[in-house]
């Protein structure tokens, strides 16, 4: 968190309290790079200003050349009292199908959960290099849930709005995330 902090520190990155709408920064050209995830590209490809000037690439490694990303999936579920239960697991087991989940990665909806099949996730937009998503797959970790995502993510949101506002340290901020999410786990 420190090596994040230390872009807006720095000066290379304005503070999330400029904006929370980075593809509004990146559309309007005031800002020259965002980080988004996959399901951005749906909006880049609609924008005409970042269809002709922008492009995507991998994360940058940190100084020590470590890199890392999250990701998570789609879920398929269905209720336990749906009234067609056999309608609902055929449903679902022909979402989880290799051949489904290899055509939602061809039409460019979602990168494939099986491996060695997300590759064609690029071709949906090719007017991106939407490769540099799937490069970093091998530097992945899955985005952290539970049954009470919000409750710890708010808490994280807010306490590191006073790191970027100067009231508080990285460290501390990161010691008091850690200690809220622990006892919220806890009580899971």
């Amino acid at each position: 968190m420190e090596f994040v902090y230390s872009f807006t520190a720095e000066g290379l990155s304005p503070p999330p309290s400029v904006s929370e709408d980075y593809f509004a920064l990146l559309q309007s050209g005031v800002v020259a790079m965002v980080t988004y995830g996959s399901w951005g590209l749906s909006g880049f490809k609609a924008s005409d200003y970042v269809r002709q000037n922008c492009d995507m690439v991998m994360l940058p490694a940190s100084n020590s050349g470590n890199r890392a990303t999250i990701y998570n999936g789609l879920g398929w579920s269905a209720a336990a009292n749906t009234p067609n239960p056999e309608n609902a697991w055929a449903l679902l087991e022909f979402l989880s199908r290799q051949t489904t989940q290899t055509k939602l990665s061809e039409t460019g909806i979602a990168i494939s959960a099986f491996s060695g099949t997300a590759d064609p996730f690029a071709f949906g937009f090719p007017e991106f290099n939407v490769r540099a998503f799937t490069r970093q797959l091998p530097y992945a970790v899955m985005r952290p849930f539970s049954k009470n995502t919000n409750a710890w993510e708010d808490f994280s949101v807010h306490t590191f709005n006073e790191v970027w506002a100067g009231t508080k340290s990285v460290a501390q901020a990161c010691r008091e995330i850690a200690e809220r999410m622990n006892a919220l786990l806890a009580a899971e």
